[in-house]
């Protein structure tokens, strides 16, 4: 055979391999989306409630546990007297809180200097739960294997609804969103949320739960255009009983309505210079740090 032959009949196998690997390929996607499609999956969906749309917090934000403003925050008073339901917290966490309320009161003031930064501020990221009474907008997608909600502030819970459980204790460790598994009931949607980080803030009352924080959801719609979240948290480290909490968020009607995300380090006029949260009017420039102190003068 010569080599123009030889090279006529490796050029047509190697075509001949080409059209086989497609061909297989093309039945692998055709298989796959036939799994993805199939009469179960799709009779999952239609039981799924329609939690399409743009949420929003139907309250204010100001405080993690109650839906009520209060004069308080940005005033410089204590943000929490007659205003909410007090966290549960035994003899130590309380301490450790009634010390943080002050350090946070100052926070609201006008370039005042403080030695706690809300962590909001500090991560550009809330977290888990305080996410659960955020001022963000929210989106829902909803599947058969995972629930999804997502936060204009570029944060997404993944609640998995496949079955599966939380990792072993070995293989799970604090993150801000910790790790969510779900499961429905009729039309509600049951979370159950661990491995948290602790020290995060709940609230700009610098309340806060420890690494052992367990929160478990009922999330439901209760109108048209209302889904309620009703969660307890659980907390051995700082609580000396579970903390029961629900809040609602309303489906925005406008028509022309856009998820619009928000980051937090564009166009800041809360920077962290020096350890200060300093507010920047318009038209002004955030220093670089602070100035340094005058010379003491020659003796």
């Amino acid at each position: 055979m010569s080599d123009g032959a030889r090279s006529r009949d490796a050029s047509s196998a190697g075509v001949t391999r080409r059209i086989v690997q497609a061909l297989c390929l093309v039945s692998m996607c055709a298989t796959a989306q036939a799994a993805v499609n199939s009469p179960d999956r799709l009779k999952a969906f239609a039981q799924l409630p329609d939690w399409s749309g743009i949420w929003h917090l139907n309250s204010s934000a100001a405080l993690f546990d109650r839906s009520v403003r209060t004069a308080g925050l940005g005033g410089g008073s204590n943000p929490t007297r007659d205003v909410r339901d007090h966290p549960p917290y035994n003899v130590e966490w309380e301490a450790k809180y009634q010390a943080h309320l002050v350090m946070a009161e100052d926070q609201t003031r006008l370039n005042a200097p403080v030695g706690e930064i809300d962590t909001n501020t500090r991560y550009c990221a809330a977290g888990w739960p305080r996410l659960f009474a955020a001022p963000f907008l929210m989106q829902f997608v909803v599947t058969p294997e995972e629930t999804l909600i997502l936060y204009s502030q570029r944060e997404v819970r993944h609640i998995y609804t496949d079955g599966r459980k939380h990792p072993a204790e070995d293989d799970l460790w604090p993150t801000f969103w910790g790790h969510s598994i779900g499961h429905w009931e009729n039309d509600t949607l049951v979370v159950d949320t661990v491995a948290i980080k602790g020290g995060l803030w709940l609230d700009p009352t610098a309340a806060t739960l420890s690494d052992s924080a367990h929160t478990v959801e009922r999330i439901r719609m209760i109108a048209p255009a209302m889904i309620e979240d009703q969660m307890v948290v659980d907390d051995p480290v700082a609580l000396t009983k579970p903390w029961k909490l629900s809040r609602q968020y309303a489906r925005d009607t406008h028509k022309e309505i856009w998820f619009s995300d928000e980051e937090c380090s564009e166009n800041n006029r809360n920077p962290i210079v020096d350890g200060k949260v300093i507010t920047v009017l318009p038209g002004q420039g955030a220093p670089a740090s602070a100035p340094a102190p005058a010379p003491a003068p020659k003796q």
